[in-house]
């Protein structure tokens, strides 16, 4: 058993980097794998966005946007956003914007990571209070709203987090049609 258990640890090792014994003992692997250094095609080096390679393969997939505020005759950098290739493909799946005192403002999803913003979060607090699903993309290249795009189907919270109201654009007309209203989470009318 014990020999079994030595030789599968040594071909799983021997699979993902070099291998060290040291008094018959297995020791963790030496990753020899080769970095790549990321490239940031994005925002070009900008000293206010740092950026990481999460996956190692030379392309960015996370970047972390900063402002500089100024507060008390200094200048701050603070943390704006942070967006986020979830899938590795080149195209951002996720966005979490801050404000200036570091809470969560909102979020953009892209829930099946097609590159298409499809779900909006809204937080007061740190808690969501409103969720907003989109059927086409509602934000432009610089993450910005687009003014006629208008959610088909929102979700309304109260403060304690419990769901307050659901409306729906049923018929497409960019109106809200179908309501329904929550008490203490449960439906009410």
């Amino acid at each position: 058993m014990k020999k079994s258990l030595f030789w599968i640890l040594l071909i799983i090792f021997s699979c993902t980097g070099e291998v060290e014994r040291k008094n018959d003992e297995l020791i963790a692997p030496k990753y020899v794998e080769k970095e790549k250094k990321a490239v940031d095609e994005r925002y070009n080096n900008n000293p206010l966005v740092d950026v990481f390679d999460v996956n190692k393969d030379g392309t960015v997939d996370m970047w972390k946007v900063h402002e500089e505020i100024k507060e008390n005759d200094q200048v701050k950098k603070i943390l704006k956003r942070r967006e986020i290739d979830l899938n590795f493909d080149g195209k951002v799946n996720y966005i979490k914007f801050y404000t200036p005192k570091g809470n969560i403002e909102k979020e953009y999803l892209d829930k099946n990571l097609d590159g298409t913003i499809a779900t909006i979060r809204h937080y007061e607090n740190n808690l969501v209070v409103k969720i907003e699903s989109y059927s086409v993309n509602p934000i432009d290249k610089d993450f910005n709203m687009i003014k006629d795009v208008i959610p088909f189907k929102t979700f309304y919270f109260n403060s304690n987090g419990t769901l307050k109201k659901v409306t729906e654009d049923t018929n497409k007309d960019k109106k809200d049609d179908y309501f329904l209203y929550f008490s203490k989470g449960l439906l009410d009318r």
